[in-house]
């Protein structure tokens, strides 16, 4: 049985971006190019949440033109994660589908996002020039 109290609060919402959008690059060969390991900012637990948030800090001030960071996602190797800077996202650039779904009370959106994590609740694992440059789309 999968607790629901951690999810009381959270929503499933899903948004679209309306034109391209710049983002840095975190994956492997970029991260190689630094020479950072992905354990040191990829792959990383929440007690380490706070230097991951210096390096996106950095690329922010280091590069102007970026509009957000992408990685492969820790969770879901097949999937990317994206992070957005607020200040460089233009109004009208992303746009909400539909309207944000409860993960406690719609079943529905609780089975999506389960879809996206089949492992959840079986026992599963829970700066610089290349960083400027764009993601492969």
């Amino acid at each position: 049985m999968i607790e629901t109290a951690p999810h009381t609060e959270q929503v499933h919402s899903e948004v679209h971006s309306t034109r391209d959008l710049v983002l840095a690059d975190l994956g492997s060969v970029a991260l190689r190019k630094l020479g950072v390991p992905r354990r040191h900012l990829i792959d990383t637990e929440k007690d380490q949440y706070p230097a991951t948030r210096q390096w996106a800090a950095a690329i922010h001030t280091q590069c102007p033109d970026i509009q957000g960071l992408s990685w492969v996602s820790r969770q879901a190797d097949s999937a990317r994660a994206v992070m957005l800077f607020g200040d460089r996202v233009p109004d009208g650039a992303l746009r909400q589908q539909g309207e944000p779904r409860s993960l406690i009370q719609d079943e529905d959106a609780y089975a999506e996002v389960l879809a996206l994590y089949p492992w959840y609740g079986r026992g599963g694992a829970g700066v610089g020039e290349e960083l400027c440059e764009e993601a492969p789309a």
